[in-house]
């Protein structure tokens, strides 16, 4: 089984290949990195983080630090999801 997703595009200057990391229960963390990187280098992480590029005030940086917080308590319980669904499927 391949690593990797291929998805094509067309665009004016033909088709391109995107090669997305596949998600499985023993990668949470290494496909977060390369999928932000990736979103990033596409221009569309905004897309899924619209205050990434905002500045954010005082007050604002007190409840982005509480929402980190709570983001990986639920990255956390969707690894161990993964984790518990791909156990299923072996």
């Amino acid at each position: 089984m391949s690593s990797t997703l291929a998805t094509t595009s067309s665009n004016t200057e033909g088709t391109r290949v995107l090669k997305c990391p596949l998600l499985t229960a023993h990668n949470w963390t290494l496909w977060k990195h390369r999928m932000t990187n990736h979103l990033r280098a596409q221009q569309l992480w905004d897309v899924v983080n619209p205050t990434a590029s905002t500045e954010k005030s005082a007050s604002t940086q007190k409840s982005a630090l509480d929402s980190t917080r709570e983001t990986r308590a639920a990255e956390k319980a969707a690894a161990a999801a993964v984790a518990a669904s791909s156990d299923d499927l072996i």
